[in-house]
């Protein structure tokens, strides 16, 4: 018997969204998980174009898009892992630079050959071809309008060439309408597509995950301090390049570590002594300058 859709971490990730595209999307493809069970074959899935802010937990996404598709047998899985996420910078071979390039054609680009090596070799089982959840974060290729590009249609093409295998995630934390309408354009010309976004609903939910985070160190914000802490949390959930779950971790791991110190015998953190963690403050700052946006990031006092 097929699982009730409310039991899987994905549909309940998708009923957090402001938008309500993936939890629609979901409860259709219940629905063919249901008739599966007393039909033979299966229909060929919609990729998606996923858009989201760099708050959305894609790695968590995906493994649990997996875990949803083969439990209740949606598409059919054969290889390594049930998903695999990718992130395709837009970066040139080390060895090239513009004096030495005539024609965008002789540009190489390392992450393309990469991910064609993990798809056709490491994912696979026994030589047969990988069968699962692709998701590729095409970010950089979508801010700099490089997805009309000749080395990206050769990425797409390889793609629709796997549809009947793969179903494709196509993701971009671009917050530009316009350039994700044209790169949404893009590959639809080459795949049946879904446009999907996923944003929470508010900061309130970083908010509330921080202050479970140092109410579990025995620790409080008062209303001043909370402030402070939200505006931070603002600021740095939209830079793109940062997991915002790690940065919580990082950011109540530094100020319960200074909290003590400080004062052990007060457990509420104060209006004047979050300075240190303003949105232009040190601690943000020496986050950012550290290049490990989740990667063993350390206090910087």
């Amino acid at each position: 018997m097929n699982k009730k859709l409310e039991e899987f971490e994905i549909y309940k990730t998708a009923s957090s969204l402001v938008d309500d595209g993936l939890k629609k999307l979901l409860e259709k493809w219940q629905i063919i998980s249901e008739r599966r069970a007393t039909s033979e074959g299966v229909p060929l899935l919609p990729n998606i174009f996923l858009e989201c802010s760099n708050a959305f937990e894609i790695q968590e996404f995906v493994t649990n898009l997996g875990v949803f598709l083969s439990e209740q047998r949606i598409m059919d899985f054969d290889g390594k892992a049930l998903s695999y996420y990718y992130v395709l910078d837009y970066s040139r071979s080390s060895k090239e630079n513009s004096k030495d390039i005539e024609t965008m054609e002789s540009l190489t680009f390392p992450g393309f050959t990469h991910f064609y090596t993990v798809i056709k070799e490491q994912l696979t089982r026994f030589g047969k071809p990988y069968r699962g959840v692709l998701a590729i974060d095409i970010t950089d290729w979508i801010e700099g309008r490089h997805y009309d590009e000749i080395k990206f249609h050769d990425f797409l093409a390889f793609m629709h060439d796997n549809d009947e295998c793969t179903l494709a995630v196509f993701i971009s934390k671009c917050r530009d309408a316009s350039k994700n309408s044209d790169a949404f354009k893009e590959i639809a010309a080459t795949s049946r597509l879904i446009r999907i976004k996923a944003d929470h609903a508010d900061v309130s939910l970083f908010l509330n995950q921080f202050k479970e985070l140092i109410h579990e160190k025995g620790l409080e914000l008062d209303k001043e301090s909370e402030k402070v802490i939200t505006e931070t949390i603002v600021a740095v959930s939209e830079n793109k390049y940062v997991d915002i779950h790690h940065f919580l971790s990082e950011l109540s791991v530094d100020l319960a570590y200074n909290k003590f110190i400080d004062s052990a015998d007060d457990k509420v953190i104060h209006g004047d002594e979050v300075d240190y963690y303003k949105k232009d403050g040190e601690f943000v700052s020496a986050y950012l300058s550290s290049g490990n946006y989740g990667y063993g990031f350390k206090g910087a006092r």
